[in-house]
């Protein structure tokens, strides 16, 4: 990332679990766990990391964010073209991702199994996504975000 990794924040992700049975919370709920009053303080500190549960839930509509996370219809702005994993663990032994449900046709919240061997997912492949935070004294120089016409920053 050459200096452009001296513009990304240092953030202290929490990644301490949940249970799995937060599949029947609504997002508010979901995001008391990941980062708010019931929150397991384990943090990981770096600088990239995966996105929330929350994070996916909260990009779509926001009547949508009451509704329990296993019967989720996401119709956001975070259109992906594969599904991926979340930074967030389903204790014991599993870890959130964004699937598919055949059935609705509509993405869905769901807890996989994630072997490991040597901190690499061998088990059930997905996408990741990363996800960063900007200093805050980072400014927007141009761009409109595509590929032919990328954000400048400095």
């Amino acid at each position: 990332m050459g200096n452009y990794a001296e513009l990304i924040y240092e953030y202290n992700w929490q990644v301490g679990g949940m249970e799995q049975n937060v599949l029947n919370l609504s997002n508010k709920n979901v995001y008391d766990y990941e980062l708010g009053n019931y929150s397991l303080n384990v943090i990981f500190k770096a600088k990239v990391g995966l996105m929330y549960v929350s994070d996916y839930i909260y990009s779509s509509s926001t009547y949508k964010w009451s509704h329990i996370i296993n019967d989720y219809d996401y119709t956001g702005w975070m259109d992906f073209s594969s599904l991926g994993w979340t930074i967030t663990p389903a204790l014991p032994g599993y870890v959130f991702a964004i699937s598919s449900n055949p059935d609705s046709g509509f993405d869905r919240i769901a807890y996989e199994l994630a072997s490991s061997e040597g901190g690499m997912i061998f088990q059930n492949p997905r996408s990741t996504y990363p996800v960063f935070y900007l200093k805050s004294n980072v400014q927007y120089i141009s761009g409109t975000g595509t590929q032919s016409d990328p954000f400048r920053i400095a």
